[in-house]
């Protein structure tokens, strides 16, 4: 008998009660102490997860440690390209039926998804994070794939009641992954830290869930590249959720969120986060294109410039709901012009409600003054905090100071 790690020895004086066990990564699932694991783990009456960390192995070297009949769960992360230039014939694929959540964080092959769409019929929950292609004819063989068989994967993941599914591929595939997702969320973050890749190409990672589709750039994106998405996916977006964490860029980017509104007019809620200042040219308000269809906007900002409301009041003429989330600053002020805009619903959100001051760390005012100004009428609020209820209270003010 092997003299087992300590890890493993612990394990088996608790074989009749342990639900989670971490394989050991130095034991190669088809090497003979790995067959010896496989024997012992069949023990396990109440095992279900199985983890395997920093593995070297491939997913179809556990195929003896999943057909174990207890185990409903298996998660794999490997930490190195594995040697993939074998042909596997799928017409001996035994399927495993008592697996129900699959999680691997894996390269890609050819064999890959036909492997895991024909071993793993009963799943109720799938992830798959394909990494970045370590080769060109990595990217190439991926590529190729996902444009002649995408939609047989697409079908296969209908069955599948929760999956999320990451991959590094071109906006190409955007079109039919939305109209897969069926009720149109689109989630676009842009990360400016060129140094996640080396490569000179603007590929997205694109993540694929039930209901929303989500694409993250390590790079900054150009507003015609953005344009492009726009393009391709106004028939199927409904929402959007545009995140931009992009420095000394500002002044290329405030354009964007304008294109998505001229571009897609089936569109009914958009959530804008920017990690600055968020501003737009004034001659903006001058453009005659609008967006009928957006109902719900929520903006959130270092800080958001007066002219920007009144640009988004001139574009959106059907908004009724609007949220605002910006940071606490004791005794500002906070405009928000829309002229052309008849809200049901307004949300102030002020973070960081307790802040640092000459080295004195305060709290936020505990009372604040909401002023509204319509053509009609004119109404000051002020909303407090009384035995930790809030109180709504309108005062009365003479017209000339409001």
């Amino acid at each position: 008998m092997y003299e087992e790690s300590e890890y493993i020895h612990c394990a088996l004086r608790y074989q009749h009660s342990l639900k989670v066990l971490y394989i050991p990564r130095k034991d190669h699932p088809m090497s003979e102490k790995g067959k010896w694991l496989t024997h012992q783990i069949q023990q396990f009456p109440k095992l279900h997860s199985l983890i395997a960390h920093d593995t070297t192995a491939g997913l179809r070297d556990f195929e003896e440690m999943m057909d174990i009949r207890q185990v409903k769960e298996f998660r794999m992360y490997t930490n190195e390209a594995i040697d993939i230039s074998q042909e596997y014939n799928h017409s001996f694929i035994k399927p495993c039926f008592n697996i129900q959540s699959l999680n691997a964080a894996i390269d890609f092959d050819d064999s890959l998804l036909p492997y895991i769409m024909q071993r793993f019929p009963n799943l109720k929950y799938l992830e798959i994070n394909l990494y970045f292609p370590r080769t060109a004819s990595t990217k190439m063989k991926q590529d190729r794939y996902f444009a002649n068989h995408l939609q047989t994967f697409l079908n296969y993941l209908q069955s599948i009641p929760k999956h999320n599914i990451k991959l590094h591929s071109s906006i190409e595939l955007l079109s039919s992954i939305m109209e897969y997702t069926n009720n149109g969320d689109l989630s676009v973050s842009i990360y400016s830290d060129p140094s996640l890749y080396q490569t000179e190409d603007l590929v997205p990672e694109i993540s694929i869930e039930k209901h929303k589709a989500s694409l993250s750039y390590s790079r900054y994106c150009q507003r015609s590249h953005l344009f492009d998405i726009w393009t391709r996916c106004s028939k199927h977006i409904n929402h959007l959720d545009l995140c931009m964490t992009v420095i000394n860029k500002e002044d290329k980017i405030y354009q964007s969120i304008l294109d998505v509104f001229a571009i897609c007019k089936r569109i009914k809620s958009v959530e804008y986060t920017i990690e600055c200042d968020m501003m737009l040219p004034p001659e903006l308000a001058k453009t005659p294109s609008h967006n009928h269809s957006l109902r719900e906007l929520f903006l959130k900002a270092n800080y958001i410039y007066p002219e920007a409301y009144t640009i988004y009041s001139h574009w959106l003429p059907g908004l009724r709901r609007l949220s605002i989330e910006i940071p606490y600053k004791s005794g500002s002020q906070h405009k928000i012009p829309m002229p052309q805009t008849h809200l049901n619903s307004l949300k102030l959100v002020f973070r960081d409600p307790i802040y640092l001051q000459h080295g004195l760390l305060l709290q936020a005012s505990a009372c604040i003054v909401l002023k509204i100004r319509t053509n009609a009428e004119r109404k000051v609020y002020t909303i407090s905090k009384q035995d930790g209820l809030v109180a709504i209270e309108e005062i009365n003010v003479p017209a000339i100071l409001i």
